[in-house]
């Protein structure tokens, strides 16, 4: 696989997100993850490894932004907007990890006339987070 197809194939993972299958970078996402190269002393390169089926497990390919020698380029946030964004996908996902056991629970509350008000404060904490 080259990286033509790499990048065809993470826009189509990510179809339902945006089914336009295309991503905009501006000039200052580019230039802050320049930035984070650099601070990290990293050579940055496109990782694709494809790894074959076993012990019941289908075939699967991951590709992933590497240095030269193959290690993980972790982002590194520079500036407090940066920081704000990461913190709010960090928290939208522990939300969405609950989210479900959540519901349940609200229902079973709903179901036998239980109303708990700390319940209906996490639902709406939870929906107010995944929006």
């Amino acid at each position: 696989m080259n990286n033509d197809q790499a990048i065809q194939l993470i826009l189509w993972h990510y179809r339902h997100l945006d089914p336009n299958l295309s991503v905009t970078i501006s000039e200052a996402e580019a230039s802050a993850f320049n930035e984070c190269c650099v601070y990290q002393n990293k050579s940055p390169k496109v990782t694709i490894v494809e790894r074959e089926s076993k012990e019941g497990k289908p075939p699967y390919t991951v590709i992933a932004v590497t240095d030269s020698e193959g290690n993980s380029i972790k982002p590194v946030e520079n500036n407090e907007k940066d920081y704000a964004l990461a913190e709010k996908a960090r928290k939208r996902a522990q939300y969405a990890a609950s989210a479900v056991e959540l519901a349940a629970r609200v229902k079973n509350n709903a179901a036998s006339g239980d109303f708990s008000s700390n319940a209906i404060n996490e639902l709406a904490d939870t929906v107010l987070a995944l929006v």
